[in-house]
């Protein structure tokens, strides 16, 4: 019969958990205030509430709080766990593999030489050692090893922390400095597992070392080659499937856990698998932003704190006693690392800030280095002794890795290619990712669903872009499905309104998803609203007719607070593709909408865009690129503004290529300006970023834009943005 826990335990455990979140969170705040990554704090936290200092001072009160029980222990013990698990998912998602590839010489060579170099050091420190220090004087050539290993590995978790800490994951540094920081402990852990079965059975067993390697690569190979696919299918499925609105997050969690469970099995650390899964999510278009927003909030906020916090408390600095033995493991350890990764960083052709910088970063050992001594220590091949002075070498390499690491990557300059990655080089953020965009367009066929398509195609031409088109039937009847079915196999009946969209996305090389859902009774434009939460970047519509205002019953339950951003296109003239498109622009975000999406269609169809200002005359100017003035302006300081409009207002994932222009004009009447450019400048498309004004009755637009709107000479699409509930930029 299982014995459950007991109330006591229960209790017990949530008031540990409550005192090692606060503590972390209150120290991680403190060192964030001095300019120190919160990482730092979580773990001095752990270390106050440990032996070392609370244990010390009020020893009754620390064995009420900490008892010595194993299933207490082992509760908080399992929350670390998790922590270090999401962690390196964090971490994964967050690595770019080709930036990854592109770095591997130096990265490979850092980690090569980081593991050669500490592990020969560490053997050779071991055999100076005295026979008294060592649990088991008949197996030294087995202490020798693991006190090589233990300089050789590096904490995967607490790097990926302090780099986060920094800011500086995303960077060619960074990258460098996980990638060579997980080789180091793929090599690491697996000597350590053959060290364990060598005390164990007494022998090097050669089968049990290449089982080991053979199994991590391996699972690295089939994780590369079929990984990927499955996971963006599976992501793919739940995006399209799951009702709940939580299901990427449990699928994320799944596939993680999935992964930790397996290298756990083959005898390599799960936070590996972890880490893996990360980098395997990262490569899926289907995983939704928030979600994983959402999953950063928790692991951030509660399980990292905690883990470092746990790592902390396990430290017990009053069972050293011999400070000369401290000192020289630390020496060791910091002498093998720096200088081994500076030099393999050196012979991968990197500066030598860039090479001292990987050096300190692969010295921090923390909550590995922890691990394995304290599996050194219950497996019998170290001695109290040895392995206080290791959990004390781990605790200070720790340390030092955020302040020097932070004062190192002072002295290294981000790249242009880095400034474009970050989004430093232009004060606006991209709010479309043409990469991965997905477009939601409502359909029963006709010529509004054809309009829409004709617009979003060009839209979607990137493989991992994807339009999907949502059919509401009034009703789902038992025969439903088969009716469908028989009526595409044998064409009875009107053609299929979905063929005439495949028609226009052939045309472009892209291809279109079909959804049919139920409408049971619930009005299309909430239904609409229903789909578009399930991760879409925009709703394309097409109008109903050119002269039929802007607004009725359907746009109105779509625009109250639109989940995502959406367009509607009113067509004068129907052209398959549109060649000169003007931008009416002010200085707000709904400018910045109305240029990405037209510049996101330019692209693919080699059309002119013009964004054009309409700047007031005279009097102040409303547009922050201006200076005050009072009299009228010559052509020259208008080409000059036009021009500084141009730099800032082109999208930063705009390509090179993209054929894009600037005007500004004076006129005292906006939009009379707008109306007069559009007739004379012969455009065949204008697109407006507007508000939505869901109160009026009958449309959707202001006075201003309705007007442009019905007395345009040309096609005119409306772009509103999503709601402030769902946040205006992704």
């Amino acid at each position: 019969m299982i014995t459950p826990i007991s109330a006591q335990q229960i209790f017990l455990f949530l008031v540990q958990f409550a005192v090692l979140l606060a503590s972390a969170r209150l120290l991680g705040e403190v060192m964030k205030r001095n300019g120190q990554p919160p990482v730092f704090g979580e773990l001095l936290a752990g270390i106050a509430l440990g032996p070392s200092l609370f244990g010390w001072l009020a020893p009754d009160l620390f064995i009420a709080l900490f008892p010595r029980e194993a299933l207490q222990y082992q509760l908080l013990e399992l929350i670390s766990w998790l922590g270090m698990i999401f962690l390196l998912l964090l971490t994964g998602l967050e690595i770019d593999m080709t930036i990854l590839r592109k770095l591997g010489r130096p990265a490979a060579l850092a980690s090569v030489l980081g593991v050669l170099l500490p592990f020969t050091l560490g053997y050779i420190f071991a055999t100076l050692i005295p026979d008294r220090l060592v649990a088991r004087p008949e197996q030294r050539v087995v202490f020798h090893l693991f006190m090589g290993t233990a300089m050789a590995i590096s904490a995967v978790p607490v790097i990926a922390k302090i780099l986060m800490d920094l800011n500086v994951l995303r960077r060619d540094i960074g990258t460098i400095i996980m990638g060579a920081a997980i080789v180091d402990d793929i090599a690491g852990w697996t000597i350590l597992s053959t060290l364990i079965g060598m005390t164990t059975k007494g022998v090097l067993d050669v089968r049990d070392v290449a089982t080991a390697v053979g199994s991590t690569a391996a699972f690295v190979l089939v994780a590369l080659l079929f990984g990927v696919r499955l996971v963006r299918r599976l992501m793919r499925w739940v995006d399209e499937r799951v009702l709940v609105e939580e299901g990427h997050i449990t699928a994320v969690l799944v596939i993680t856990l999935v992964c930790a469970a397996i290298t756990e099995a083959i005898g390599i650390h799960a936070v590996f698998g972890a880490f893996v899964a990360g980098v395997l999510l990262a490569q899926s278009p289907r995983v939704r932003a928030n979600a994983i927003e959402k999953l950063a909030g928790v692991v951030h906020g509660v399980f990292t704190p905690v883990f470092f916090a746990f790592v902390g408390l396990r430290v017990n600095l009053t069972l050293l006693s011999d400070w000369g033995l401290v000192g020289a493991v630390i020496v060791v350890a910091c002498a093998g690392k720096l200088i081994g990764c500076t030099l393999g960083g050196l012979l991968g052709r990197l500066s030598w800030w860039e090479s001292l910088s990987i050096g300190i970063g692969m010295n921090a050992r923390g909550g590995m280095e922890l691990i394995v001594a304290l599996i050194g220590l219950t497996s019998g091949i170290l001695g109290p002794e040895i392995y206080s002075s290791l959990v004390l070498m781990a605790m200070v390499t720790s340390f030092m890795a955020p302040p020097l690491l932070k004062w190192s990557l002072q002295h290294i300059p981000l790249s242009n290619e880095e400034q474009e990655r970050l989004g430093l080089k232009t004060t606006q953020r991209g709010i479309f990712d043409k990469r991965t965009l997905r477009v939601l367009i409502p359909a029963a066929g006709g010529p509004n669903a054809q309009t829409a398509m004709r617009m979003a195609a060009p839209l979607a031409t990137n493989a991992n872009a994807r339009i999907t088109t949502l059919f509401v039937s009034n009703g789902l009847s038992p025969t439903f499905g088969f009716r469908q079915w028989w009526r595409e196999k044998t064409h009875i009946g009107k053609e299929d309104p979905l063929l005439g969209l495949q028609r226009i996305a052939q045309d472009f090389g892209v291809s279109i998803e079909k959804r049919v859902v139920s409408a049971d009774g619930m009005p299309e434009g909430e239904i609409v609203r229903g789909e578009a939460q399930r991760g879409y970047d925009l709703i394309l519509l097409g109008a109903s007719s050119y002269q039929h205002p802007l607004g009725g019953e359907f746009l109105g339950q779509i625009l109250k607070d639109p989940p995502t951003h959406v367009a509607i296109i009113k067509t004068r003239d129907e052209k398959p593709r549109y060649e000169h498109i003007l931008v009416p622009t002010a200085d707000d975000v709904y400018s910045q909408l109305a240029v990405e999406f037209a510049t996101m269609y330019a692209e693919d169809v080699g059309a002119q865009v013009t964004l054009l200002h309409v700047l007031p005359s005279p009097g102040q100017p409303r547009f922050r690129w201006f200076r005050q003035r009072q009299d009228g302006l010559d052509e020259n300081v208008l080409k000059m503004m036009a021009d500084t409009m141009l730099w800032e207002m082109r999208p930063t994932r705009a390509k090179p290529a993209l054929r894009l222009s600037a005007k500004v004009i004076e006129g005292e009447r906006p939009t009379e300006e707008i109306l007069r450019e559009a007739r004379r400048g012969n455009y065949d498309l204008i697109v407006l970023g507007v508000e939505s004004r869901t109160g009026r009755a009958g449309t959707m637009l202001s006075q201003g834009t309705e007007q442009i709107v019905n007395q345009v000479p040309c096609t005119v699409v409306v772009v509103f943005p999503r709601g402030l509930r769902t946040g205006f930029i992704h």
